[in-house]
């Protein structure tokens, strides 16, 4: 059950704001996300949305300086999948930037060597 790592990181002057080190995750049934707080504005925490259906977690919540959240990846995908993001303010719970048009990041399958998929 491999795990995977992501950080997420957050800047206002790049299109898009919200940009994940890792892009997309290519997972199996199985495995394991971990998101890690990156950089980002002070103050500010990020909310990712999955499907509940194929993720074991349909929001995760990720303060700055805490350990990684993780989710397991619970069917096979059958092709790419989105996640999005938002920037709230730790003091107000205020959205202050979100993801709307564009996806936060992507999971896709992991094609297996020799299985065609």
């Amino acid at each position: 059950m491999p795990n995977h790592e992501v950080t997420l990181n957050y800047n206002s002057a790049q299109t898009p704001h919200f940009k994940p080190d890792v892009d997309p995750v290519l997972v199996n049934k199985g495995d394991t996300i971990s998101f890690h707080h990156g950089t980002a504005p002070p103050n500010t925490k990020f909310k990712i949305t999955m499907d509940e259906l194929l993720f074991s977690k349909k929001e995760i919540e990720i303060l700055p300086n805490s350990p990684a959240i993780q989710i397991l990846v619970r069917h096979e995908l059958e092709g790419r999948t989105t996640y999005r993001c938002q920037l709230i303010d730790l003091a107000t719970n205020a959205v202050r930037d979100e993801t709307e048009e564009h996806a936060g990041g992507g999971v896709e399958p992991h094609k297996k060597p020799g299985t065609g998929g």
